[in-house]
Formats: structure tokens, C-alpha cells, sequence
């Protein structure tokens, strides 16, 4: 049987933060939306001595997603396309109490879409693609080593993926 073991004192902590959000629409047609965050956790037991990284396992300090997107009648078509681009970044992540060798750089990751709507909204064909710009990173880490085992598993980013997403609404 095995029981876990932690290397520093759970001490109480404090978590401080801010969030905002916009949206706007200067034009007919064209949206954007942002919104940005920012954690920052402290606590007695981050700075023990045993502690290499001083922060929180698994949160970024900052996050921040932004968004474009235009909508173009298209009268011939008997409907409208529409580009939109989105962004989502997010900060550094230390995923080890005792270890700087997986923390995780940040990271921003682009998606783009193209979508025709008809005039009845009830048929639209969109084209799209994740991770447009194949950024490379990791989803999580399982750092097996702190338990005593040699293993570190790790779940790597999806690579630029392609879609067609066809739609009928009756």
C-alpha cells in the first residue's frame, strides 16, 4: 500500500485577482471580444526551502483570450459569410514543487473559421482550423517522481487540425 507524501507544510493561503471582459461592435458587422485574467495565489508554505518553484502547481498567473469576426451580407449567396479569428494565451505554468525541469512556457494558440449562413438560418457550412499556427506545448503534466515512482507522464497539444462542420436546423 502506498500512501502519499508531500515535501513542504499546507499552510492556509490567499488568492488575489482580477478579471475583465470587453466586447464591442464599432461597425455593422464586425464584433471583437477580449478578456484577460490575472491569479496570484501566496502562501507561508510557497516559500519553504524545499520549494524550487515559489507558485501554485497548475495555474497560470495570466490568461487572455481575443476574438475578431466579420459578417459579410452576401446577396448572391442568399446569405452571409463570416472570418473569424481567435486567439487564447496562456502564461507559464509550474507543474513541480521541487523541480524546474517541467514547468510549462507560456503559450498562445490561434483557431480560425469561415462560415456561410443562408438568408433563412437554417443551413450553414463552415470551414476552420485549430491551433492554426502548430504551437507546440503541454496540456498537463504527471510528475510520478515526487511520489517515489520514476515516471513523469505528459499530454502533448493537439498538432493544426481541420474541419468542415455542415449544419441543418429543422
Amino acid at each position: 500500500q502506498c500512501i502519499g507524501r508531500t515535501y513542504f507544510v499546507n499552510m492556509p493561503g490567499e488568492v488575489q485577482g482580477i478579471e475583465a471582459e470587453i466586447e464591442a461592435h464599432p461597425l455593422n458587422g464586425l464584433s471583437f471580444n477580449a478578456s484577460v485574467g490575472y491569479a496570484d495565489f501566496t502562501s507561508p508554505d510557497l516559500k519553504a526551502p524545499t520549494r524550487v518553484n515559489k507558485r501554485l502547481t497548475g495555474i497560470p498567473e495570466w490568461t487572455a483570450s481575443a476574438g475578431v469576426q466579420y459578417e459579410w451580407l452576401t446577396p448572391g449567396l442568399r446569405g452571409s459569410i463570416t472570418p473569424r479569428l481567435d486567439a487564447f494565451y496562456q502564461g507559464s505554468i509550474v507543474y513541480s514543487a521541487t523541480s524546474k525541469t517541467y514547468n510549462q512556457n507560456p503559450y498562445t494558440v490561434v483557431n480560425g473559421r469561415v462560415t456561410y449562413l443562408n438568408d433563412e438560418g437554417d443551413v450553414s457550412v463552415a470551414l476552420g482550423v485549430t491551433n492554426l499556427f502548430n504551437e507546440f506545448y503541454y496540456r498537463n503534466f504527471f510528475i510520478f517522481q515526487e511520489l517515489g515512482f520514476p515516471n513523469v507522464n505528459a499530454q502533448p497539444s493537439p498538432p493544426r487540425e481541420w474541419f468542415l462542420t455542415i449544419r441543418k436546423n429543422f
